[in-house]
């Protein structure tokens, strides 16, 4: 009988390249799965970290009341992010729907210590509004 053709008879260019692509597009298929798959706390928390302020707005829409306490491995909640970012919005929406004010980065930095060093007065006004005994508190373990 006649022999198939080896694969190796591609030229491994061209599998290199075939397999590069097929990796992307896995990659991209995985991202976009885990983002519908991932509970809502998790998507506003990775919207929150991709600073796309107005999906993260689009989702708290949707969502009914919670903490939002979902962090990242330095203790990050979505509000803590937004404050940070100087999202004055995003976080009156956030508080809104019942996020807490009180949640520490795993360094023991809260809202009030965030809007201090980046965000200026103006969200250190309306952090402290919400959390009037934030800036009281030590930051740092």
């Amino acid at each position: 009988g006649r022999k198939m053709p080896s694969r190796d008879s591609l030229s491994s260019n061209e599998e290199k390249e075939k397999d590069k692509q097929q990796k992307a597009e896995d990659q991209q298929a995985h991202t976009k799965l885990d983002l519908s798959m991932a509970d809502p706390q998790t998507r506003l928390l990775y919207f929150a970290k991709k600073e796309e302020w107005k999906l993260l707005g689009d989702e708290l829409h949707r969502l009914g009341k919670g903490d939002f306490s979902t962090s990242d491995q330095n203790g990050y909640t979505a509000l803590l992010i937004a404050v940070k970012s100087g999202q004055l919005e995003v976080f009156e929406q956030l508080i809104a729907k019942g996020a807490d004010i009180n949640q520490c980065t795993k360094d023991g930095r809260n809202a009030a210590h965030m809007a201090a060093m980046y965000s200026g007065w103006q969200m250190l006004d309306a952090v402290l509004t919400k959390g009037p005994g934030l800036l009281s508190r030590p930051a740092g373990v």
